[in-house]
């Protein structure tokens, strides 16, 4: 290692120790989506049921592991939250309640899971695992309607693996308006038509997420109600979002619901500040971060967590602790 890099190691070392005598200890959030067996999963977002239980042992030999809400509530006693951890899911896969739930009980760890209630009691997937469903029934060699490419030719698009094919395809509706991202799978569907969720990516029904909250074990947060990127939104299109999402979960749950967080982990100038106006305590990113007393409540960064084995996570966790990757408790 050179010079530089043994001193630049040094300077971070040195910073979390300013960092921790002026704020306190720290804090790691955690996003997760999907826990289940994995198979095509091109976005990464699942995660399988032994590796989460791995995960669920490594947090609880490295930190005091809290409900999000419960977090924040340290931080605004200006206690410090401590060195803690909190487990998240965003989306509201079914998964988490039929599958991640259980393994959460069993090692005693609570958890948040953020629902995005357009797909709640729905047959119909979230749009990228239709996307990918449908992708994988194209064939090789994978072709896509002319609406996918980008040479405006009108020629149907081929291309030779599923990931161009999915990139091409998730890329062209990212972004997109719920309507015309829907006219735009139907026409990937083509003759075939469109078939129902699988039970593998379901999302979670309005019983199942009284189930999910049932204990208080898991807090149910508001993820809005289409998954949009808020910050191509104008305010009041933001403020339906995330208060028809917090709507619905009060309606289902007879509750309050107070955490909120970003789709895709995006948001505008205007957004926290909505979000704190419709009455929610707090809102998570996903921008990569640390929890520190001076967090602010409504940009709490978070860390996506991948099919990572259980070393890996520890290493991860003991370095944003600030610790030897070899001490835990």
């Amino acid at each position: 290692m050179s010079a530089f890099g043994r001193f630049g190691g040094a300077g971070k070392w040195l910073r979390r120790r300013w960092q921790r005598r002026r704020f306190g200890a720290r804090a790691v959030v955690l996003a997760y989506h999907r826990v289940g067996e994995r198979g095509a999963d091109p976005l990464g977002l699942c995660v399988n049921p032994g590796t989460f239980a791995e995960h669920l042992d490594v947090v609880r030999s490295l930190g005091r592991v809290v409900r999000f809400d419960r977090l924040i509530a340290s931080l605004e006693g200006g206690g410090g939250p401590g060195e803690s951890i909190c487990i998240t899911f965003d989306d509201g896969y079914a998964d988490n309640l039929l599958v991640a739930r259980r393994i959460l009980e069993r090692h005693d760890v609570p958890a948040t899971v953020f629902v995005t209630t357009g797909n709640v009691d729905s047959d119909r997937e979230f749009w990228w695992d239709e996307a990918e469903r449908l992708v994988a029934e194209a064939g090789t060699p994978y072709t896509l309607p002319a609406e996918f490419g980008e040479t405006g030719n009108g020629e149907p698009v081929r291309t030779g693996s599923f990931e161009e094919a999915f990139r091409l395809v998730h890329d062209r509706l990212y972004g997109l308006a719920p309507e015309e991202r829907e006219r735009l799978l139907d026409r990937l569907a083509g003759w075939r038509g469109r078939a129902g969720a699988r039970a593998t990516h379901r999302a979670l029904r309005s019983r199942e997420i009284v189930a999910l909250a049932d204990g208080g074990l898991i807090e149910v947060g508001a993820h809005t109600v289409t998954h949009p990127l808020l910050d191509r939104l104008d305010v009041e299109a933001q403020r339906q979002e995330i208060a028809g999402s917090k709507a619905r979960l009060e309606q289902i749950l007879g509750a309050a619901v107070v955490s909120f967080a970003y789709p895709h982990g995006r948001y505008g100038d205007a957004t926290p500040g909505i979000v704190a106006e419709l009455g929610f305590r707090q809102a998570c990113t996903v921008e990569p971060g640390v929890v520190w007393r001076g967090t602010d409540p409504f940009l709490v960064p978070r860390i996506l967590v991948g099919e990572w084995d259980a070393d890996a996570l520890a290493r991860r966790l003991a370095r944003w602790f600030g610790r030897s990757p070899g001490r835990r408790g």
